[in-house]
C-alpha cells in the first residue's frame, strides 16, 4: 500500500471519526480553558493597574497631606492673623487637592475595572462562537480557528519499509 493511499484513508478516517469526536468532546475543553487563561490574565493586569493606581494616588494625597499639615503647622506658629489666615487658606487647598486625587484614583479604578471586564466580555463572546474546521477539499487538509488558517502537515515516512 503506498504512502499517498495510506495518507488518504487516514485523512478519511479523521474527517469522518476523529474530527467530529475532537469537536464534540475535546474542542470545549480547549476553549474553556482558553477562556480560563484569558480571565486569568485580565484578572492579573487589571490587579497589577490598580496596585500602580493605589500606589501612586497615596504617594500624591500623603505629598498633598504634608503640605496641609506644614501650611497648618505655620499657621499655628504665625505672627499675624492675615500670615494665619494665608497659610489656613494654603492648607485647605492641600487637603481638597489630597481629597481630589482619592477620588480620581477611585475613578481610575472603577474605569480599569470596567475595561477589563468588557475586554474578558469580548474576548470570551469570540473564543465562544470560534468553531474550529478543516478543509479537506484540496491536496493538503487546511485547520481554521477563528481567522487563523494553517494547512496541516504531511504525514511523516514510515521508518519501516
Amino acid at each position: 500500500m503506498g504512502n499517498s493511499t495510506l495518507a488518504t484513508k487516514f485523512w478519511k478516517w479523521v474527517a469522518k471519526t476523529f474530527w467530529p469526536w475532537f469537536k464534540k468532546y475535546v474542542w470545549p475543553i480547549l476553549r474553556q480553558y482558553v477562556l480560563d487563561v484569558v480571565k486569568w490574565s485580565l484578572e492579573k493586569l487589571r490587579r497589577t493597574a490598580q496596585e500602580w493606581a493605589d500606589s501612586r494616588a497615596k504617594a500624591r494625597a500623603e505629598e498633598a497631606t504634608k503640605r496641609a499639615t506644614e501650611a497648618e503647622n505655620a499657621a499655628t506658629s504665625a505672627a499675624s492673623d492675615a500670615e494665619r489666615e494665608k497659610h489656613e487658606a494654603v492648607a485647605r487647598v492641600w487637603h481638597e487637592v489630597a481629597e481630589q486625587f482619592r477620588q480620581e484614583n477611585e475613578a481610575l479604578k472603577a474605569k480599569i475595572a470596567e475595561m477589563t471586564a468588557a475586554a474578558e466580555s469580548d474576548i470570551a463572546q469570540r473564543t465562544r462562537d470560534t468553531e474550529p474546521s478543516i478543509d479537506f477539499t484540496g491536496d493538503t487538509p487546511v485547520l481554521a480557528i477563528g481567522d487563523a488558517q494553517t494547512p496541516l502537515p504531511a504525514l511523516p515516512a514510515s521508518s519501516a519499509q
